[in-house]
């Protein structure tokens, strides 16, 4: 990617997997099914794209969603057509992190990454992010209830080794990510919240989404009032 814009702009990277490429929530899918676990990820991806949707029509463009894509194959696939499209790269998680916010910090000095399990993170706070990264010395991070992290925001280059040194899906991934970055700016929180991986993190999430106002949101909170009342719960 050249860098071509000609002022700071911020983007916003969701990292997601093509469904019938990659499996998808497989720890989900062990209790509700894999047909269940692939109806929540959709609303997910509607949801968050609902959420980011009107960044695209602010004159100018401050803010730019990006899908950061898995799988190289995935690109093209018709479910990445509404934001730009970058591969997340070869190698594990640190490795597909570092790659794509070096990436886009290229192209356009701020970077947000995000998941794709997170569909109750507002715009609101998707803004304040924005905002906080105006001092480039501030990085942002979104706490996860499971001691992992939902969003991680920066507007300064990372060496890769920060990112390679951190151990991903553990109860201290987020805390050994702020012990690395310390030394390079300050950090800045974002209330915690709930990624789904499980079952048991649906409640929680219904309940971060009870103020919730956009129809995707609200639509994910009733498909999870009828998942945890046993109606559509099977294994596929």
């Amino acid at each position: 990617m050249k860098r071509i814009l000609r002022y700071q702009t911020t983007a916003i990277a969701v990292f997601v997997k093509t469904p019938g490429i990659t499996p998808l929530k497989t720890r989900l899918a062990d209790t509700i099914g894999k047909e269940s676990a692939l109806a929540f990820y959709d609303l997910c991806l509607e949801a968050i794209q609902k959420t980011l949707s009107p960044f695209r029509q602010s004159t100018p463009a401050l803010v730019y969603p990006y899908w950061a894509v898995a799988e190289k194959q995935g690109l093209s696939d018709h479910r990445w057509n509404d934001f730009n499209r970058v591969w997340q790269g070869n190698g594990d998680l640190g490795e597909r992190l570092h790659h794509v916010y070096s990436t886009l910090y290229f192209v356009h000095g701020r970077v947000i990454l995000i998941g794709a399990d997170a569909p109750q993170l507002s715009q609101d706070a998707l803004l304040e992010t924005h905002h906080l990264l105006k001092d480039k010395n501030k990085f942002v991070i979104g706490p996860a209830r499971d001691g992992g992290f939902y969003l991680f925001g920066g507007a300064k280059a990372l060496p890769q080794h920060v990112w390679n040194s951190v151990a991903y899906s553990q109860p201290s991934t987020c805390d050994e990510l702020v012990t690395k970055i310390k030394s390079y700016g300050e950090v800045a929180y974002l209330p915690t919240l709930t990624d789904v991986d499980v079952y048991e993190d649906l409640p929680n999430l219904k309940s971060e989404l009870q103020n919730s106002q956009m129809p995707t949101q609200m639509e994910m909170m009733n498909w999870i009032e009828t998942t945890l009342t046993g109606e559509c719960i099977w294994k596929t």
